[in-house]
């Protein structure tokens, strides 16, 4: 009797709200792509933050990215990365201009659907923080004044290196090099000026490198990138998508992973997913997340989640929070 009734319940909910609930597809996922594209003339602004945990240290991140739908079944889209690495100042990292594409039919009846996307990362490798100067004046007892001025300026830079491995002394992490300029004037008649330029680099290693040789999981280089997207409907409240991915460095070395999930719908206002992301390697990037999603109103999606890391060379955990806006 009471399975009775909870079937003629859903039946009721899935022909009341079921197909709106549908349409509110739209980056349903914390770190996949599905297959959802905005309509012609329509668009996406997708806000993103991120901040990973690898031992007592924290990584910020902030990716705003824009989709909009040029024709049928197709998007372009760009987005942004800004990060605060370490305690680092926040500074831009890099831009991907992307296109988007539906390969099959959104309106097939065929219960798998099947999309790509591809996209170039430039990266912004080196960052140079702001100098900062200093001025020291001293006076002798004949009156003579002496001006020390330092101007310091911080280099960022990430190394790269043959593996992705941190405990590889070859694999990579941060480089920060002071470039200190030092003036030393005497003002007095015929007096003395004299200008020096001292350099010092230092390399520190952290439990998560930023080097990924061979790795999809890449910052600081210049790539490509591609995705083949193939989602399945389980049910009316349950979809299932992979993702197919492909990244290739300036370098020339290929490498691909995946990107895996599930997500259900608990109701009209409230869905969450269980997704994993990483190389094609054991040793490589992987990451299990789980993510939750909230739609406050009809065209604006609240989501957040958190994100473990099940190899070395991934952050500890990862806290994800952002929100999608479909106009």
């Amino acid at each position: 009797m009471h399975r009775s009734l909870r079937l003629l319940l859903t039946a009721l909910f899935v022909a009341g709200v079921g197909t709106e609930a549908r349409a509110h597809h739209g980056r349903d996922f914390l770190v996949l792509q599905d297959f959802y594209l905005p309509e012609m003339y329509n668009g996406v602004l997708i806000g993103s933050f991120e901040a990973a945990k690898t031992g007592s240290q924290f990584d910020y991140g902030i990716e705003p990215q824009f989709l909009f739908g040029i024709f049928p079944g197709a998007a372009v889209g760009v987005s942004l990365g800004f990060t605060d690495p370490f305690g680092g100042p926040w500074g831009y990292e890099d831009v991907m201009p992307r296109f988007y594409y539906q390969i099959t039919p959104k309106d097939s009846d065929f219960p798998i659907r099947v999309a790509f996307s591809a996209g170039y990362q430039f990266a912004r490798s080196v960052e140079t923080i702001d100098p900062v100067v200093t001025v020291e004046r001293t006076s002798s007892p004949s009156g003579k004044t002496t001006t020390i001025t330092r101007i310091v300026r911080t280099v960022h830079q990430h190394s790269s290196g043959p593996s992705g491995n941190p405990d590889d002394p070859g694999g990579g992490g941060h480089v920060h090099t002071k470039v200190i300029r030092t003036t030393v004037k005497t003002d007095e008649p015929g007096g003395t000026s004299s200008t020096r330029e001292t350099q010092q680099t230092q390399q520190t290693s952290t439990g998560h490198s930023h080097s990924h040789a061979g790795s999809t999981h890449l910052h600081g280089e210049n790539a490509f990138f591609g995705t083949l997207v193939v989602e399945a409907a389980l049910s009316p409240d349950d979809k299932v998508v992979f993702n197919l991915i492909n990244a290739l460095a300036d370098d020339g070395e290929a490498a691909w992973g995946y990107a895996a999930g599930v997500r259900h719908n608990f109701g009209h206002w409230f869905s969450m997913s269980v997704e994993a992301t990483g190389d094609f390697s054991s040793d490589g990037y992987q990451e299990l997340n789980v993510g939750a999603f909230f739609l406050p109103h009809h065209n604006v999606t609240l989501r957040g989640g958190l994100g473990i890391g099940l190899t070395p060379v991934t952050p500890d955990s990862i806290l994800r929070a952002g929100v999608v806006w479909r106009f």
